[in-house]
């Protein structure tokens, strides 16, 4: 049985929040600072490496591959909004 999309996304964008729940805590920041326009590397939240292993953490929760390199050609790829877009395409 499949998710529908809000479902879907309810999910992801809950699941990067609580991935991020540490990162918030240690910065003094609320997890409401988050919204789906937040680019979590231009706002220095995570780093490069950060950012990968965020997405390696999702893929092994949601059991799927993300291609790394079509994620990092969308323009937008470090707004939550669009990795909750990528994840959602890619669950079944």
């Amino acid at each position: 049985m499949s998710l529908n999309m809000k479902d879907k996304e309810r999910q992801i964008y809950d699941h990067i929040i609580f991935l991020l729940h540490s990162r918030l805590n240690m910065l003094g920041m609320d997890k409401s600072t988050i919204h789906p326009d937040y680019d979590l590397l231009k706002t220095g939240l995570l780093d490069s490496m950060s950012f990968v292993n965020l997405v390696t953490a999702m893929e092994k929760k949601f059991n799927v591959s993300i291609d790394f390199e079509l994620l990092f050609e969308a323009p937008e790829f470090s707004r939550v909004k669009e990795l909750v877009k990528v994840f959602a395409a890619n669950i079944k």
